[in-house]
């Protein structure tokens, strides 16, 4: 239920917490005990578990955010206003094939 809050930045996640089982979701508990407690959850968690803890498009913006020194949002909107982010049915993707463009609309690169 909760979840739903997030699925405009998180639909990978959100995906995947939908086909989990209640075997699943006891492992990630365990899983997340592990961290909070200072020990590593584990190769097979890591991957199984990973795109939960930082969805595809958190984490893409992360890298965006950090290289330019600028707030996570404030990032996450620039990158919506230069066309590399869509936001379309409640959903945010990135878009690949969009080229940057110079101060006359001319694509860089």
């Amino acid at each position: 239920e909760g979840l739903s809050d997030y699925r405009l930045m998180a639909e990978d996640a959100f995906r995947a917490v939908k086909r989990w089982d209640e075997e699943t979701f006891a492992d990630w508990r365990k899983a997340l005990y592990l961290e909070r407690h200072g020990r590593f959850m584990g190769a097979e968690r890591t991957k199984r578990f990973g795109l939960v803890l930082m969805p595809e498009i958190m984490f893409r913006v992360e890298i965006v955010a950090t290289q330019f020194h600028v707030p996570w949002g404030c990032a996450y909107i620039r990158l919506r206003e230069l066309g590399h982010l869509k936001e379309s049915r409640g959903i945010a993707r990135m878009v690949e094939s969009v080229h940057w463009r110079d101060e006359n609309g001319r694509a860089e690169g």
